[in-house]
């Protein structure tokens, strides 16, 4: 199992690499001034179905400050969070309440090339506040497939 620390603080967590697969991690977003953090790049081909975010400690910021994450290239975010409502226990994610049902937001995507998750804090600093995300997701194929596969052949 890799481990890989970000600039967040949080440890990276690679559990398996048999499909459909988790990555789990923290993020520590204390003192981010309002901007957009890239936590982690998934490669072309990857098929995202989703993310949650599970606050457990609460944020504080200067009083307006916003947080949403997700997959800016691909348009799958949460919605932006008011600071006041991300206390402990509060969870989040790529289908957030008020989210249409067909939106780019709510279904599943294969990404076309390389995109970020990002952590997008906006209009205050955040002085304290820690996530725990999980990304669910099913890697890209490596190669062709080999002969175990059933093959069809179309007329």
């Amino acid at each position: 199992m890799g481990l890989i620390k970000n600039f967040f603080n949080g440890i990276l967590n690679y559990p398996s690499t048999s499909p459909p697969c988790t990555m789990d991690f923290r993020v520590d977003a204390g003192v981010q001034i309002a901007n957009t953090n890239t936590l982690v790049t998934l490669p072309k081909g990857s098929f995202i179905y989703g993310f949650r975010v599970v606050v457990t400690e609460a944020v504080v910021g200067s009083g307006s400050a916003t947080v949403q994450f997700g997959f800016t290239g691909l348009g799958m975010l949460s919605l932006a969070v008011a600071e006041a409502t991300l206390v402990a226990g509060y969870v989040f994610g790529s289908h957030a309440a008020g989210i249409a049902t067909n939106s780019v937001m709510s279904a599943p995507h294969v990404l076309t090339a390389s995109d970020t998750f990002d952590c997008i804090v906006g209009a205050q600093t955040l002085t304290a506040g820690k996530f725990d995300i999980t990304i669910f997701y099913h890697p890209p194929q490596d190669g062709a497939m080999d002969s175990s596969y059933k093959e069809f052949v179309t007329a």
